[in-house]
């Protein structure tokens, strides 16, 4: 830990809380024991998603965090209903469900990838770049009253790093710069190859100004650093919090296989596990009646109607976008968690699901992808769960956990308590307060 100082010091943060939670909460609520006094500038909090998973808590003055709400964000929800390609509005909507149940994904992405391209192109180099001027004003204000030792940007949106960099530039102020998500080496870039070309010198005139560089993986800092060689650039995983861990509650009685969340149809097959389910049942080697599939997270047309076909929507539930807390309680009384891997992904990047999955201490069965990414390495490393890429691997964990659950009453969680404790918060916490610290000392002897 860093030598004791006089007073805390403090850092100013600029990040969309509803795109930075629960990520950037989750860290800041311990620097106060670690030396920081964390204040945030996002966009207003509309507190009624304060319950919606992954959405920021509504306690920050009891989490030690001040928030200063300036202007107006566009959470993902409104910028999808406001920038969708018209196929998935009014009548086109209804037709694209249509379509999407007969087997027409492909043209559905293809109209949603270019008209999202021209989308981003109009609003280069970001959605949120109206904010921009909301946050400088909250910020000049807040630094015309008061001292900040350090700034802290978190992307996603990017438009935090380009308010970071214009507060360093005209304040000397030590800036620390975090991508939760790369910016133009994303595997999942949208902009196209020509404009890639424009937002990476963006990028690197942006991002050589600040003092470090924290992303979230190995994988995504080696790229980092191979794209601005001789800076100072960590990683630091994202973590769960033990404080939001609900108490014990009683398993399922039937043989209950839970994913909450959403899931992306481009990248992640949940076909493949009714498949493999229906197989099962028709091998019997698992009673139908002890089978439960549930889904919690927005409704799939498409998967509805896959289940209908394969006679398996007594089977599948889908409930719906629940409240964060229910879709912990629904982790927690599962036998087993689902979770698709990404079929085309980038290696390197890793799932909060996983990490909110370990914090349930449920086995998970890791589907389809894979065996050498991130994620599936993530889960063999810690013993949590299985890791089944083809179907015949798919068939075979899920007759193993229902065999156990026949055997015993239930399924066992054997996760490897030290190497799922690398992903608690606290460890990012302080890891954290060790690089802020250092960015300060180095930007006193420069």
């Amino acid at each position: 830990m860093p030598e004791t100082e006089i007073s805390q010091k403090k850092v100013l943060v600029i990040a969309n809380l509803f795109h930075a939670s629960p990520r950037i909460p989750r860290i800041l609520k311990r620097l106060p024991a670690l030396g920081w006094s964390p204040t945030v500038i996002t966009p207003k909090v509309e507190y009624g998603m304060g319950r919606v998973f992954n959405a920021p808590p509504q306690e920050f003055e009891r989490l030690g965090i001040r928030v200063v709400e300036a202007g107006v964000g566009r959470p993902y929800e409104s910028v999808k209903n406001e920038g969708s390609a018209p196929i998935y509005r009014g009548f086109g909507k209804r037709f694209a469900e249509r379509i999407e149940g007969q087997g027409g994904n492909r043209m559905n992405r293809l109209i949603d990838k270019y008209y999202w391209r021209a989308y981003l192109t109009l609003n280069f180099p970001d959605v949120e770049r109206r904010w921009k001027a909301d946050a400088l004003g909250a910020a000049e204000e807040l630094l015309s009253k008061e001292r900040f030792d350090l700034i802290l940007s978190s992307s996603s949106p990017i438009i935090t790093h380009i308010i970071c960099n214009e507060i360093k530039a005209k304040h000397g102020i030590p800036w620390i710069a975090e991508y939760r998500d790369l910016w133009t080496l994303n595997h999942n870039y949208q902009l196209g190859p020509i404009m890639r070309i424009f937002d990476r010198r963006l990028e690197t005139r942006t991002m050589r100004n600040s003092n470090a560089l924290v992303t979230v993986t190995d994988d995504l800092a080696g790229r980092l650093r191979e794209m601005f060689p001789g800076m100072d650039v960590h990683s630091i995983p994202t973590g769960f919090d033990r404080d939001e861990m609900p108490g014990k509650v009683p398993l399922t009685k039937t043989f209950t296989m839970t994913f909450t969340g959403q899931f992306y149809r481009d990248g992640q097959d949940p076909n493949k596990v009714l498949d493999c389910v229906s197989e099962l049942i028709d091998e019997k080697a698992v009673e139908r009646k002890r089978m439960k599939i549930r889904f919690y997270g927005p409704v799939s047309t498409a998967l509805q109607r896959y289940a209908e076909q394969k006679g398996m929507d007594d089977v599948l539930t889908q409930h719906g976008v629940i409240t964060r807390e229910d879709a912990m309680l629904r982790q927690r009384e599962s036998q087993v968690l689902l979770f698709m891997n990404w079929e085309l992904s980038d290696k390197g990047t890793t799932s909060l699901k996983l990490i909110e999955y370990f914090l349930a201490e449920r086995p998970v069965l890791l589907t389809g992808g894979v065996s050498d990414n991130l994620i599936a390495k993530t889960v063999i490393r810690t013993g949590a769960g299985k890791v089944a890429v083809s179907k015949n691997e798919i068939k075979a964990a899920i007759q193993e956990y229902y065999l156990e659950y026949m055997d015993r009453g239930e399924v066992s969680f054997k996760g490897i308590k030290g190497e799922i404790e690398k992903f608690d918060s606290k460890y990012s916490a302080e890891t954290y307060a060790q690089i802020m610290y250092s960015a300060t000392k180095s930007a006193r002897t420069t």
